[in-house]
């Protein structure tokens, strides 16, 4: 399928254009949609792919999940699991990268090696990237672009503005140091647990 070729549409006065091909990029599968940024996702997605011709949609998979009728929506959906980082590794981030933990989370060769196939194979006009987790994948886009291809569009949505609940949650914890180690807490009936 070429660029623009996929969809054509009527604007309300009869003349015809071509569709924007738009390829989405979700944290979790959106579906089923259950929660705020699923539901979300998944409507943005059905209704992207009513207007225009939404490219396989690139998705994590965090766990098990049931059958989902994305593929009625999209050509087809590539879904990618996401790679755990061990403490150790999240710690060494906090201390020693300039990206913030959310920057930080969900980092996979796997991931990036589908993004480039599907950014190659489907020629998006337009890269919808939905979360601060999969925000380092819209360098990736900016970049790889095939000889005589125009960059695509780049579109970043940080849901709930992300970025200002983690620079105030940054704020409060590095005046109280005590609140980065776990401790034990009680629960009623006395059982402790550390976080």
């Amino acid at each position: 399928m070429t660029r623009n070729a996929a969809v054509r549409q009527t604007d309300g006065q009869g003349a015809e254009h071509a569709a924007l091909k738009i390829l989405v990029l979700t944290p979790p599968v959106p579906y089923p949609p259950h929660q705020g940024t699923t539901i979300r996702n998944y409507n943005l997605i059905s209704y992207l792919a009513e207007r225009h011709a939404v490219a396989p949609a690139v998705v994590w998979r965090s766990r098990s999940e049931p059958g989902y009728p994305l593929h009625n929506l999209c050509p087809s959906v590539q879904v990618v699991s996401p790679t755990q980082r061990a403490k150790r590794q999240r710690l060494t981030g906090l201390f020693l990268s300039r990206l913030p933990d959310m920057a930080q989370r969900l980092p996979s060769p796997q991931f990036r090696s589908a993004l480039a196939a599907t950014l190659e194979r489907e020629d998006p006009d337009v890269v919808q990237v939905e979360g601060i987790e999969l925000a380092q994948y819209l360098f990736q886009a900016a970049a790889e672009r095939g000889p005589g291809r125009q960059r695509p569009l780049l579109v970043f949505d940080d849901h709930n503005a992300e970025y200002v609940l983690q620079q105030r949650a940054f704020e409060t914890d590095i005046r109280r140091p005590r609140r980065w180690i776990g401790r034990p807490i009680r629960s009623s009936s006395g059982s402790g647990y550390g976080l």
